[in-house]
């Protein structure tokens, strides 16, 4: 079965493309969060994956409870119509997620994930996103994860690149070794 991520990233591409086009690149990015949010809501999941919908239905109902909260602008109602005919509105958490990486390498920024087993000072925590800033040159949005199964050290993800300087990490390059 082909995973969510690589199903997600043709529409997250095709939003963008619009978002840009017509700048609305913010206003995008909210309403993906929105909706990828909304979808994962128990009674909202049943509302839109309901036996017998139609999907112009679903997308409707969606479109409602999103008008609530966040207007949709012409381009995102076509676009969760699109979700709802093709039966993809369970991929709108993907999708957003897409879209902001994609939105994130246009502004040249990039969300870095410091994974540490212990907690990280407000020092390290700059000083690593400082030297990622320089390594990357990119502009860096960093998160601090705790993981104590990591033993010692610490994991650093910016995309898809890992540094991984970890204690569990070490002992599993050592087991694999004496494994030969």
């Amino acid at each position: 079965m082909t995973e969510p991520a690589t199903l997600a990233r043709p529409y997250a591409r095709a939003a963008f493309a619009h978002a840009l086009e017509h700048d609305e690149l913010p206003a995008w990015s909210r309403l993906l969060q929105f909706l990828a949010v909304a979808v994962t809501e128990p009674a909202v999941k049943a509302m839109v994956s309901a036996p017998g919908e139609r999907a112009d239905r679903r997308a409707e109902k969606l479109l409602r409870l999103c008008d609530e909260a966040l207007p949709a602008n012409e381009g995102g109602r076509h676009f969760l119509q699109l979700l709802a005919r093709s039966r993809r509105l369970g991929l709108l958490p993907a999708i957003a997620t897409a879209y902001q990486r994609q939105l994130d390498r246009h502004h040249h920024h990039v969300q870095l994930e410091i994974i540490s087993p212990l907690k990280v000072s407000k020092a390290q925590h700059e000083q690593l996103a400082t030297a990622m800033e320089k390594r990357l040159d990119r502009q860096i949005r960093a998160s601090v994860h705790e993981d104590p199964r990591l033993l010692g050290g610490v994991r650093v993800q910016a995309g898809d690149l890992v540094l991984d300087g970890s204690l569990q990490r070490r002992v599993e390059r050592l087991v694999r070794a004496i494994r030969g």
